[in-house]
C-alpha cells in the first residue's frame, strides 16, 4: 500500500507557481484573488483563511469581500460585477455555502474568465467537451486527477466509482474521468445497493462528508482509493474511508486530512494564475 501524499504534492505545485508568482508580481498589475464571503459561517471562515495562508507562501495577493448575510441576491450580484469590472482582480471566488435563495445566480454572474472555482457555466461546459479544455476546472476534480496522473496510476480503460454526485466534486470529476476513457459508475443517496457498485471499482474516489461510509468489505483488493470526503468533529477529522481497516487491502490510497485538501488549494492558486495569464495576454 503507497499513500497518495497531496500534501507533498501539492506543495510542489505550489513551489512551481511560486517563480511565476514572484516574476508577475513585478508587473504593473500583479495577480490579485477576492474571495466574497456572505454571512459569517464558522466553516466558511476557516475555509478562507487556509486559502489566505496558502496564497500568502507564495506571494499571491488576496482579499476578502465580507458582506452581510442580509444582504439579496441582487445585491450580492451587484458586488460580483463589480468585481468583474476592475481590472486588478484576476480571480473571483465566492464561498459556499451562500445563505441565500437562489445562489447559483450569484455564481453565474461571475465572469468565466474569472471564476477560479470552475463553477460558472460556461466553465462547467468547456469540462464536459474535452480534457483540452479543462483549464479552468473546478479544484477539487483538478487536484485528485492531478494525483492520479503523478503517482502515474493508469485511468483509461479502468473501472471508476464515484461515490457522490454534487456539481463541486461529484459530477465535473466523473466527467473528467470520462475524458480520459475511464468506465464510470456515480453514486448517490439513493443508489440502491452501494456496495455492489463499490466493489466493481478499480479505482474508487468518494466524496459524501460521512465518515468511515466505505468499510473494509465494501472494497476491491488492490484497489486505489481517493478519499474526497471532510467530517469535523470534537473527535477531529475523519474522511469517507475507513482508513485504518481498508488501507492493508489496497494498492494506493489517500488520507484525511493530507490528500484532496491541499490539491484543492494548489489548484484554486493554479487557476487563479492561470486566469491571470489570460487576462494579461488580452
Amino acid at each position: 500500500m503507497k499513500i497518495l501524499d497531496g500534501r507533498s504534492l501539492s506543495k510542489q505545485i505550489l513551489d512551481d507557481l511560486k517563480s511565476k508568482i514572484d516574476s508577475y508580481n513585478q508587473n504593473t498589475i500583479p495577480p490579485k484573488l477576492v474571495m466574497v464571503m456572505v454571512g459569517d459561517n464558522p466553516a466558511s471562515i476557516s475555509y478562507i483563511k487556509q486559502k489566505q495562508k496558502s496564497a500568502a507562501k507564495v506571494g499571491l495577493l488576496t482579499e476578502v469581500l465580507n458582506l452581510s448575510q442580509d444582504l439579496s441576491t441582487a445585491q450580492i450580484v451587484n458586488e460580483v460585477e463589480k468585481l468583474n469590472y476592475d481590472n486588478t482582480v484576476h480571480g473571483i471566488l465566492v464561498q459556499l455555502p451562500l445563505p441565500v435563495e437562489n445562489p447559483e445566480k450569484i455564481i453565474d454572474a461571475i465572469d468565466p474568465d474569472k471564476d477560479v472555482d470552475g463553477f460558472h457555466p460556461f466553465n462547467v461546459g468547456h469540462v464536459f467537451t474535452n480534457k483540452d479544455l479543462e483549464e479552468m476546472a473546478p479544484c477539487t476534480p483538478k487536484g485528485v486527477i492531478k494525483m492520479l496522473e503523478h503517482y502515474q496510476i493508469p485511468i483509461k480503460g479502468k473501472h471508476v466509482t464515484v461515490v457522490g454526485h454534487s456539481n463541486i466534486v461529484g459530477k465535473p470529476l466523473a466527467v473528467m474521468l470520462l475524458n480520459r476513457d475511464a468506465t464510470i459508475t456515480v453514486c448517490n443517496v439513493y443508489t440502491s445497493d452501494l456496495k455492489a457498485e463499490t466493489l466493481k471499482a478499480d479505482i474508487l474516489i468518494s466524496a459524501t462528508g460521512v465518515p468511515n461510509l466505505i468499510k473494509k468489505d465494501m472494497v476491491k483488493d488492490q484497489a486505489v482509493i481517493i478519499d474526497v470526503g471532510f467530517y469535523k468533529d470534537e473527535n477531529g477529522i475523519k474522511g469517507d474511508i475507513d482508513f485504518e481497516n481498508v488501507k492493508d487491502k489496497v494498492s494506493y490510497i489517500s488520507k484525511v486530512p493530507g490528500g484532496a485538501g491541499p490539491m484543492t488549494v494548489a489548484c484554486l492558486i493554479e487557476n487563479t494564475i492561470i486566469a491571470y495569464e489570460k487576462q494579461i495576454s488580452n
